[in-house]
């Protein structure tokens, strides 16, 4: 069985892979998204800090920054439906995430890919790889390609062989 070294090149038909500078302007998108996210988290913590409840508003403030961007991409990236392997910000620029298998993403699979961005440089690996996989794509199995408003998701049943960028 190969490793993930060694995925075929996309099927004919199979959505063209995204660009490195879509899938940069995606992920500063949903910096901003996340940003204005917490940012309402911390104006919610200063107002109940205000009022009196300054325990409240600082353990609010304190989890709002550590919770909101470690729940944001995985829970949109698994989100069933249209949408699958979408955050905003992908959705707006146009683009999805896929598992190579050609399985709907999980938010477990978001989270994976999430946890790898800690990995320093872990974006230059797709520089290199043909399937423009970053270093967090090749550990969770994904692959980022260029998708329409509404394309659907992918809906590869379990055990059905060849899927777009599979084994």
């Amino acid at each position: 069985m190969p490793g993930p070294a060694s995925f075929p090149p996309p099927a004919p038909g199979a959505a063209p892979l995204a660009g490195l500078g879509q899938r940069f302007a995606a992920v500063l998108l949903d910096g901003a998204i996340v940003f204005a996210i917490d940012l309402v988290v911390v104006a919610v913590a200063l107002v109940l800090s205000a009022v009196g409840a300054t325990i409240l508003g600082v353990a609010l403030a304190v989890l709002g920054w550590l919770v909101v961007p470690f729940v944001y991409t995985p829970v949109l990236l698994g989100r069933p439906g249209a949408r699958n392997g979408q955050t905003w910000g992908k959705q707006v620029l146009g683009v999805r995430v896929l598992r190579v298998d050609g399985q709907p993403l999980t938010s477990g699979t978001g989270f994976l890919r999430l946890l790898c961005t800690i990995i320093p440089l872990y974006f230059v690996w797709a520089l290199f790889e043909p399937l423009k996989q970053g270093l967090h794509d090749k550990i969770a199995g994904t692959v980022v390609v260029v998708a329409g408003p509404a394309t659907p998701p992918p809906s590869t049943p379990v055990g059905t062989p060849a899927p777009p960028y599979g084994r």
